[in-house]
């Protein structure tokens, strides 16, 4: 499985941070579908806001966000057996 992510941000003010990026990932998939996946694959947006009770050099802080359009899929291999249709399986969050 490969993963890819890029996330870019900046500290707003000393305490206030806000992050944004997306995440995807590629690759084969041997158990859990119906058949033998092939290839799967899922992306998602985050966007993170932190929080730093002294400043970010520094201390504790807390982290929260949003994985918007989280998306996992995959589909099913019909190579060895051409007769069958091939299967696929798209969930998808807001």
């Amino acid at each position: 499985m490969m993963n890819v992510g890029l996330s870019l941000g900046a500290y707003v003010t000393r305490h206030v941070g806000v992050m944004a990026g997306v995440q995807g990932n590629y690759g084969g998939l041997t158990a859990g579908c119906a058949g033998d996946c092939t290839s799967t694959f899922s992306y998602q947006i985050p966007i993170v806001a932190q929080y730093a009770f002294e400043d970010r050099s520094r201390g504790v802080y807390l982290e929260a966000g949003l994985a918007l359009l989280t998306t996992y899929a995959g589909s099913t291999d019909t190579k060895e057996h051409p007769e069958r249709s091939p299967e696929t399986i798209k969930m998808s969050a807001p």
